[in-house]
């Protein structure tokens, strides 16, 4: 009788051992967690332990290493899993809510980036969301919402703050950093003040082409940068220092080069910082080569009428 209990238990105990070995909770339980403990759950993770778990992603990323799952209780949750490429073991874990009244901010702060403090990256329609700055006693910060400037709401001792109530769709805030009495007409695409502002974009050699980067903050939300076409692959560092202008400031700037606009070249750029992904980094499960290069294709299409063809 003893024997059988002991045996049993053993079972029992190797089931729970089996059930419970890799650690990862159901992919139903974990949408239930914050996105804090997450990460601590899942941080080294391996990639093929999650997917044993939770089964193939509903889609995966093109350009670095992650897969996408949707909440199987709700289709418009959505969790992001972001692998290192080598261990391909879990690095970081983002969750998205796309319920109807929540919307993402996304941020362009060119060189007021490092003044920045507090940037959430969503909220409900209707709250008030604060962005906060550090003080600056020398300098200035301008912060618009889609181009319409708000006020300084907060001008404590130990930070300023900028509020807006957040509308019903995605929003960028962007920013500039001036210092006092500086001329701040950043969105001008006059020659003169792009070249005072953006001295690097002249300049370069045309023997190779001109390689133009595209990034995204948000679905309609598009900047640019500029480097010299070379035949080997741009560093980190020279991707990360470039300054992000719009459209017509690219055009602009473009237009003072003798150059054929065929040797322009359109690269799409997933910015480190920006969380928003368009659909040219994005590859479906399944997805066929054909429509995934048609796809690409398209996108680099539009950049193109963007810059060479509306005005």
């Amino acid at each position: 009788m003893n024997r059988r209990i002991s045996k049993y238990i053993v079972v029992v105990m190797a089931l729970l051992v089996l059930a419970g070995c890799s650690g990862v909770p159901s992919l139903k339980k974990v949408f239930t967690l914050s996105e804090e403990k997450t990460n601590r759950k899942l941080f080294n993770v391996r990639q093929d332990t999650i997917r044993k778990t939770w089964g193939e992603p509903d889609s995966i990323f093109s350009g670095f290493y992650g897969d996408i799952y949707r909440n199987p209780e709700n289709s418009n949750n959505l969790i992001d899993i972001y692998y290192d490429p080598d261990t391909k073991t879990v690095t970081n874990v983002v969750f998205f809510d796309r319920q109807i009244n929540t919307y993402s901010i996304s941020y362009e702060l060119g060189d007021a980036a490092d003044c920045f403090t507090v940037t959430p990256l969503k909220a409900v329609a209707g709250e008030t969301v604060e962005v906060r700055t550090g003080i600056l006693f020398d300098a200035d910060i301008h912060v618009s919402v889609d181009g319409q400037e708000i006020e300084k709401t907060h001008y404590d001792s130990d930070y300023w703050g900028y509020s807006f109530i957040m509308p019903e769709k995605d929003v960028v805030v962007t920013a500039w950093f001036y210092a006092k009495g500086e001329d701040w007409r950043t969105d001008s695409d006059d020659l003169t003040v792009l070249k005072e502002k953006y001295p690097e974009y002249f300049g370069l050699s045309t023997i190779k082409g001109l390689e133009v980067y595209v990034w995204q903050m948000a679905p309609e939300s598009y900047s640019f940068g500029l480097l010299e076409g070379t035949n080997i692959e741009k560093t980190f560092e020279q991707l990360w220092n470039m300054k992000g202008i719009s459209a017509s400031q690219m055009r602009a700037i473009l237009s003072s080069y003798d150059i054929d606009k065929n040797d322009i070249i359109i690269i799409p750029y997933q910015n480190p910082i920006s969380s928003y992904l368009c659909d040219y980094f994005i590859v479906q499960v399944d997805e066929s080569e054909e429509s995934i290069q048609s796809r690409r294709q398209a996108y680099i299409d539009k950049i193109r009428d963007m810059l060479f063809t509306q005005q």
